[in-house]
């Protein structure tokens, strides 16, 4: 490629290499380079191949022993509860025993705080975690989703970054599997500038998230349908950055009466937002959703939140066919889910189905139906839910621990339900999810044990490190102390 053909100067571009590049989208790429310009992705293929199109005067960042992949999508978190120092315990698995638990946690330290969100964003952060589906309490600003996380000084913005390990020469005894290059013939094709719209208010040298902020909507009693219409317009009313999309999040089937839930997934309908919804969690729930009785019953009762008729003689399928109608939607949880209601989400393909492993083995609920799901080709995505449930928000110790309790599933499958299917399922595989050219420059690098230098998807699964950097939209940050 000549100088003359480059719009830009070579400072907007950074090259980065790795012993294996894993695009998701494509096979690995051993020996693999990613070409940044900014924030978007250029071009990704085998280094060889790449370095006599390079822009000149830039030489690739090499991190030797180690794995480029995208960066890690959580489809279900509370950053809200980050302030909970470890998981509540749960007695005899009732999962009303925790909520009780949840609940005097935040009338303990006086409602919503800010300060929290932020935290648990950045924890997300240092974990290679650039995009969360979170459920947000009444009264949370897009604002309380950013952090100042300024990079060393004088560097530029496309070349934040501190010094990866020292180059390492690819050991040519290990036998490469051919892969396709994602270079295209001839020279790298450079986007044009996008422009950036200015918003009112903005939040310059920051990391803001990227994602849905799902609104939760608790509505037991019917008579509130009024408020709820109204919660929901002001929510909509707040100024979201581009990087940050609104969603609504009924809560449950046992706090959220059904009507009130028709007219949420109309708002949603109408304004054509994602959904997110606790769905077939527990056998507490089944149990109130066939009979309006047991725990819940009595959770809602002693709140004086219990109107008679408006629950029971519901089966999960009855929401899931709900559900549907909304344009897209997280069923999160499904935990108990029967082989009816598998099918249909099997044929509804803009639901997908949210599993939170971590917090699986925390209730000590029975192995999770994830076979019977990808058996049917659902959409699977992880999440590692609130730190009220699991230890940390390290998404991919879930992956590890998928892995662990499903030895027959590839893992690069497993890897895929936490990047490209995530995208899908939040609506954001237009820019998130895989390393192609014209996605956002959002990765994370992981050292490679010379243990599993031909395998690096068991790699990342089967060891406990953290990650040597991210990136998000172009500029490195460092993991900031992720051994906690």
């Amino acid at each position: 490629m000549s100088e003359s053909c480059l719009p830009h100067k070579s400072d907007d571009f950074l090259a980065l290499t790795a012993r294996w590049v894993l695009p998701i989208a494509q096979p690995a790429i051993e020996d693999g380079l990613v070409l940044l310009r900014r924030s978007k992705i250029v071009a990704v293929g085998k280094r060889r191949q790449m370095l006599p199109h390079l822009p000149p005067k830039v030489p690739p960042r090499d991190f030797g022993e180690a794995v480029i992949l995208p960066a890690l999508i959580n489809c279900h978190v509370h950053l809200e509860l980050s302030d909970c120092p470890r998981p509540f315990p749960v007695e005899s698995g009732s999962l009303v025993s925790w909520i009780q638990k949840v609940i005097e946690h935040r009338q303990a330290r006086g409602g919503y705080r800010p300060e929290v969100v932020t935290r648990g964003w950045e924890e997300c952060l240092r974990y290679g975690v650039t995009a969360v589906g979170d459920i947000a309490q009444p009264g949370t600003s897009p604002k309380d989703y950013h952090l100042n996380i300024r990079p060393a000084e004088g560097i530029p913005t496309s070349q934040r970054s501190f010094e990866p390990p020292p180059q390492t020469a690819p050991d040519k005894s290990v036998q490469k599997p051919h892969h396709e290059s994602h270079l295209p013939e001839g020279d790298i094709p450079l986007p044009q500038a996008a422009s950036t719209p200015s918003p009112d208010w903005a939040y310059p040298d920051t990391t803001p998230a990227k994602g849905v902020m799902f609104l939760e909507i608790i509505a037991p009693l019917e008579e509130k349908a009024a408020q709820v219409l109204e919660q929901i317009e002001l929510f909509l009313r707040q100024p979201f950055p581009e990087d940050l999309f609104p969603g609504l999040a009924p809560h449950a089937p046992y706090t959220v009466a059904p009507t009130i839930l028709e007219k949420i997934i109309e708002q949603a309908a109408q304004h054509k937002l994602p959904i997110a919804f606790h769905l077939a969690e527990s056998r507490e729930e089944l149990q109130f959703l066939r009979e309006g009785q047991g725990p819940f019953r009595q959770l809602l009762e002693s709140r004086g939140l219990w109107r008679e008729g408006v629950f029971g003689r519901r089966r999960p399928i009855d929401y899931l066919r709900r559900l549907a109608q909304a344009p897209r939607g997280l069923i999160v949880h499904g935990n108990y889910l029967a082989d009816e209601e598998l099918d249909f989400l099997a044929d509804h393909p803009h639901l997908s189905l949210v599993y939170c492993p971590r917090t699986h083995r925390h209730f000590g609920h029975p192995p999770y139906p994830l076979e019977k799901a990808l058996e049917r080709n659902i959409r699977v995505v992880l999440g590692t839910d609130s730190r009220a449930s699991c230890p940390d928000l390290n998404l991919m110790e879930d992956l590890r621990e998928v892995g662990r309790s499903f030895p027959t599933i590839p893992p690069f499958q497993i890897l895929r339900m936490a990047t490209l299917d995530a995208a899908v399922a939040l609506g954001w595989e237009h820019r998130l999810g895989s390393l192609e050219p014209g996605k956002d420059a959002d990765l994370v690098i992981y050292p490679l044990p010379p243990e599993y230098r031909s395998d690096p998807h068991a790699a990342l699964l089967s060891t406990s490190s953290h990650p040597l950097t991210f990136v998000r939209s172009g500029n490195f940050h460092p993991p900031r102390n992720s051994r906690r």
